[in-house]
């Protein structure tokens, strides 16, 4: 059978040998089935402690575990009964393991290194000699990609709120889905392609030039960034708004860079002539310098400046850059959304405290109230405002009765 744990409620430890806990089979309100839960959940840890390890592994199988979501993180019972059973003898990786989590930050950095590294080496590497050497920030990536193939073979994972940790089941479960795009990401089309064209005695450098875009395959590995926007998206410990600017900005950025040496790939594919939107000006010009021309461009597109100093001249070029242009406006009314939801909610929450102090003054006036009393209904309408959304009935709300009785007591 499949090796699993689900989320459902934990039947008791029988007491005195004698009386055991059952769930009744009629259904119960949807507040005295979450009491029951949480209650049961507080005596599940008294029996963890003294849980042998066959009884863990049948808990693991076929009985609740408190996991925080889908995410990287679990319980303190969860691991405790991972310890009992010692499945790590199965050699599986457990999605909230420390190390694993340090590795899946590596990896996401690994990805923004590719987004960046592979469409400037598409429009910047001049000769194929140049090329065909690897260089060892890209083959440290090819391996550091490679072996994340190897370990999410061997990773549990969530699936209708179980945790999977049968390697066969989860070699499967991976197989028919993430591999496919984490082999794109890491598969050398362009290595292949040139490879070939050797043998047949037709690599050059114009083949070079046409068969250099196949590196942005690469790309198929920003799914780790985005598996980390989600995971700071709903930490506490992050500001949202720090956390929003900075997504919005890097967006901003990717895309420029993108954008950039896209633009300066078509004017070398056209050599640069008369008829691009660089010609014959940029002969001369180092690479840092062709780089920051094509950044330029980019970012003065996106910001629909247009000084008119560089614009698109043959029908590729309009072509693409009009198609920039509309994906440009995605973006900045994604980003412009984003930012004005976050200064709304705070411009209501200025606005209702104001309304209510100019209430306030009103009342205080018509009741011929001293300074000193005002002073005081206004420093307690403030303390209020600010630690309302800390008060027992919102903080408290969403749980059942029962754990609020035993808070407020």
């Amino acid at each position: 059978t499949m090796d699993t744990f689900q989320l459902q409620p934990l039947p008791l430890p029988p007491r005195n040998g004698i009386q055991t806990w059952q769930q009744s089979s009629g259904r119960m309100s949807g507040s005295d089935t979450d009491e029951h839960s949480l209650l049961n959940s507080h005596r599940r840890e008294e029996w963890i402690r003294d849980c042998s390890g066959e009884s863990a592994l049948h808990v693991l199988k076929s009985q609740p575990n408190n996991v925080r979501g889908k995410r990287l993180t679990a319980t303190t019972s969860d691991m405790k009964l991972v310890e009992k059973a010692n499945i790590q003898r199965q050699g599986i990786i457990w999605p909230w393991n420390r190390f694993y989590r340090i590795w899946w930050y590596l990896t996401a950095a690994g990805a923004v290194v590719t987004v960046f590294l592979a469409p400037y080496q598409i429009a910047f590497h001049e000769t194929p000699d140049e090329e065909l050497h690897i260089g060892v920030l890209e083959q440290a990536l090819n391996v550091l990609f490679a072996i994340d193939i190897i370990i999410n073979f061997n990773l549990a994972f969530y699936k209708d709120e179980k945790i999977i940790y049968e390697r066969r089941v989860i070699a499967t479960h991976y197989f028919q889905g993430m591999f496919w795009v984490d082999f794109v990401g890491v598969f050398p089309f362009e290595r292949v392609a040139f490879s070939c064209a050797r043998i047949l005695g037709t690599f050059n450098e114009t083949l070079f030039l046409k068969c250099a875009p196949l590196r942005l395959f690469r790309l198929a590995r920003f799914h780790h960034i985005k598996k980390v926007w989600d995971e700071l998206q709903y930490d506490a410990s992050v500001s949202l708004l720090s956390f929003t600017l900075f997504r919005n900005f890097a967006a901003v950025v990717i895309s420029c860079h993108f954008q950039g040496c896209c633009m300066y790939y078509l004017a070398r594919v056209h050599n640069f002539d008369d008829e691009t939107w660089l010609g014959p000006k940029i002969h001369g010009d180092s690479t840092s310098v062709r780089y920051v021309t094509s950044l330029y461009l980019a970012i003065t597109t996106f910001c629909t400046v247009g000084y008119g100093d560089f614009s698109p001249v043959n029908p590729t070029e309009k072509i693409v850059g009009s198609f920039f242009m509309l994906v440009n406006i995605i973006i900045a009314a994604w980003i412009i959304g984003s930012i004005t939801l976050l200064m709304m909610k705070g411009d209501d929450e200025t606005k209702e405290y104001r309304d209510r102090l100019e209430v306030l003054n009103q009342y205080g006036s018509m009741h011929d109230f001293d300074q000193p009393l005002l002073d005081k209904l206004k420093d307690q309408l403030r303390l209020q405002f600010n630690n309302r959304d800390i008060a027992d009935d919102q903080v408290l709300d969403e749980f059942p009765s029962a754990i609020r009785r035993k808070i407020l007591r």
